[in-house]
């Protein structure tokens, strides 16, 4: 695993000492963003930049190619299929998986990191 990106965000690390159990975490590619990582807070979700987290580069830089690449198959409102073959949508999908995966295990124990 490369290095850590940078330090998570302070308010991150005020919401795990206010949370009772793990906080919820989700990836959720939508048109418009820049980076697919919702941390659910006391307030609702909310999407995250990168750097806040303290994630490793590596996996900013693989998260936001994932988007992207979602970004460019749906149309403008992100609720059509404009391009792809099933092939390539799956693939996306395992893809998507394996980052949720690494995603929980960078994070650690004190966050639950679902999928889209």
């Amino acid at each position: 695993m490369d290095e850590v990106g940078s330090q998570r965000a302070k308010w991150i690390d005020r919401l795990l000492a206010q949370t009772v159990g793990p906080v919820n975490v989700q990836l959720s590619p939508e048109p418009g963003l820049t980076f697919p990582v919702e941390v659910f807070a006391e307030h609702g979700p909310g999407f995250v930049a990168p750097g806040t987290l303290g994630l490793s580069q590596q996996l900013e830089h693989d998260l936001i190619d994932w988007l992207s690449w979602w970004q460019r198959h749906v149309s403008p409102g992100g609720d059509e299929v404009v391009d792809g073959d099933d092939a390539e949508w799956r693939r996306w999908g395992h893809e998507g998986e394996r980052l949720r995966q690494v995603l929980q295990q960078e994070l650690g124990q004190e966050f639950l990191v679902r999928a889209y």
